[in-house]
């Protein structure tokens, strides 16, 4: 293996077929948008990312490939030369050393999946925050501009009311004046 698949679709190797999946989409996406691939480098990238991800997406290519990746990182039994330690014990160490080799990779392919899912939950998080404040804004000066506009109805309608007071008033006192020059006698 020239390549770990793992590491061409950059993810761990407990990723489920949602990550698989995903990794790939976005490779592809960053490869068709990457404007300093020549044509030869972009298909050469195509080709790798194609085939990590038919090797992993299928449950049978991936076992096979994760045992050989697996052999490939299990260090060879050491030989030992009459140092009076058995070959049996000198494999057992030999494949313990391996099992903590293998499991450190893991892990640290874990970790660094991880940090990266952290940072780009930050950063989805601060966009979201970017948003919301953008939209709390928006929404403020809405509002500042309807209560604007309420007190100039308001206003308006109390202006109206005054006028429509008044002309009441100067309707009475007319009707009052009408009424004092009917009950008065005509003076001739």
């Amino acid at each position: 293996m020239a390549q770990d698949l793992y590491e061409v679709l950059e993810i761990p190797p407990n990723a489920n077929d949602t990550w698989i999946r995903r990794a790939y989409d976005r490779k592809r996406q960053e490869i068709a948008q990457d404007a300093t691939l020549s044509g030869a480098d972009r298909q050469a990238i195509q080709q790798a990312v194609d085939n990590a991800f038919s090797i992993l997406s299928n449950p049978a290519t991936r076992e096979k490939y994760d045992s050989e990746l697996l052999a490939v990182q299990t260090p060879a039994p050491v030989q030992v030369k009459k140092s009076g330690l058995s070959t049996a014990r000198v494999l057992i160490y030999g494949g313990a050393v391996a099992l903590l080799i293998g499991t450190g990779y893991v892990l640290w392919k874990r970790a660094n999946f991880e940090e990266q899912q952290r940072i780009e939950q930050e950063r989805a998080a601060a966009e979201v925050a970017a948003r919301m404040q953008e939209v709390n804004a928006r929404d403020k000066a809405q509002r500042d501009s309807l209560q604007s506009i309420s007190g100039s109805v308001q206003k308006a309608q109390a202006k109206q009311q005054a006028i429509d007071a008044e002309r009441a008033r100067a309707e009475e006192e007319e009707a009052k004046k009408e009424k004092a020059r009917q009950s008065k006698p005509d003076v001739l």
